[in-house]
């Protein structure tokens, strides 16, 4: 795994709220989304906001 992906889903789960997470979340599809799109596809349809 790419050492930056790997660092945006820390800041998931390392989030010091739910909705800080929420953003960081939908940052890191929007931002790795191009290039891993089957990955970014499969956390997208795992996701369920609040």
């Amino acid at each position: 795994m790419q050492s930056k992906v790997k660092e945006a889903l820390h800041t998931i789960w390392q989030a010091e709220t739910r909705e800080k997470a929420y953003q960081a979340f939908d940052h890191c599809i929007e931002r790795f989304g191009p290039k891993y799109a089957k990955a970014m596809a499969c956390l997208d349809a795992t996701h369920s906001p609040g």
